[in-house]
């Protein structure tokens, strides 16, 4: 179930980050120095981000952080479908990126904390091939329903399976299960 989730929301993070260059590019004809800027912004974003995960851990969760990450990810695409202009889609992005490099590490420790030590070679396994085929299926995708439908679809429905993900996920984990080996799935915070 926890790679299902990942799938899911793996599909906006990837609709961002191999799309945005060629939406820039293409729809909003923004010159290649600028769009290289915006990329650069968000990766240099989500360092500073990244360093939050142990607080926002010890506060909420690594499971609230994943699932409201995810949430806020999701939310980040609609700059980017709805408004047709290079700041909100850079805006999307970075934001996009800096949850994207928050979501990661909490579901990573929350992942290997929800197992025994015995299956967590086969949960990192299931999780990462769950990364891959998300990534694949976006790009495999995005070419045909961007030349089908538009940006704005394409974004709407990477933001929407994002939320998808996260919805699956709080409506799995939310309840103790017999696979956990903590108190509760989601209450990790000490």
């Amino acid at each position: 179930m926890l790679s299902l989730t990942i799938l899911f929301r793996v599909a906006g993070e990837g609709a961002a980050r191999l799309f945005l260059n060629v939406y820039l590019d293409d729809a909003l004809q923004v010159p290649t120095a600028q769009i290289g800027l915006l990329a650069a912004t968000g990766q240099l974003l989500a360092v500073p981000a990244a360093l939050v995960v142990p607080i926002l851990a010890a506060r909420w969760g690594n499971g609230y952080i994943y699932m409201f990450g995810t949430l806020g990810m999701a939310a980040s695409l609609i700059p980017l479908a709805l408004i047709p202009h290079w700041s909100a889609a850079g805006l999307g992005y970075t934001s996009l990126i800096a949850l994207a490099s928050i979501t990661r590490p909490a579901i990573a420790v929350y992942q290997m904390e929800i197992v025994s030590p015995a299956w967590r070679p086969a949960m990192a396994a299931a999780t990462t091939m769950a990364l891959g085929l998300s990534w694949g299926l976006v790009a495999l995708g995005g070419g045909y329903m961007i030349t089908a439908l538009g940006y704005q679809s394409f974004f709407l429905m990477g933001g929407g399976l994002s939320a998808a993900g996260a919805l699956l996920f709080w409506g799995y984990f939310r309840i103790p299960r017999a696979e956990s080996t903590q108190r509760h799935p989601l209450d990790q915070a000490k």
